[in-house]
């Protein structure tokens, strides 16, 4: 069947525990896969966005915003978290995210030059193909690298519509 496949690298040189991930299966702003990693427990006025990997599923009627991508636990109506871990990632370290899809699921590999820090494979008849990009929730000072192309992400990458599509 058709695939897609996408691998990029990224790393990020300040101590920061925000979050860093990937958008895709993006359709519109209330319809989408989001990839988040944070670096240490954090709460704010949104919530409690928890160490660790997750991944979520947006398929809202209303358009997400800035304080629904924050926590781990959405209350927005047409979010559900499909996956999460307990892994931080760390400053300074390089990560590789390679995202191969398939039709009706994907697979999520992170890794680092150790070896493979985490394989997700998520299925999900609703999934669909869609623009990907890279992810950042106020994480400033990330770069990310592939397709001979480099990008320093700051803290205004942090709105879907606005995020740096590739």
């Amino acid at each position: 069947g058709r695939h897609t496949r996408l691998r990029r690298d990224w790393s990020s040189d300040v101590c920061s525990s925000d979050l860093i991930g990937l958008v895709f299966g993006f359709q519109h702003t209330g319809e989408f896969f989001l990839f988040d990693w944070k670096q240490w427990d954090q709460s704010n006025q949104f919530g409690v966005a928890e160490t660790g990997m997750s991944i979520k599923k947006f398929q809202s009627e209303v358009p997400v915003s800035f304080g629904h991508l924050w926590p781990t636990l959405s209350d927005l109506p047409g979010v559900e978290l499909l996956y999460h871990n307990n892994t931080p990632w760390k400053s300074t370290r390089s990560y590789r995210i390679e995202l191969k899809i398939v039709e009706g699921a994907f697979q999520l590999t992170v890794s680092d030059r150790v070896g493979i820090v985490d394989s997700i494979v998520i299925e999900d008849p609703d999934f669909k193909a869609g623009k990907v990009g890279f992810y950042s929730y106020s994480q400033s000072e990330t770069e990310v690298q592939g397709d001979r192309k480099s990008k320093r992400l700051n803290s205004s990458h942090v709105v879907i519509p606005e995020a740096v599509l590739c």
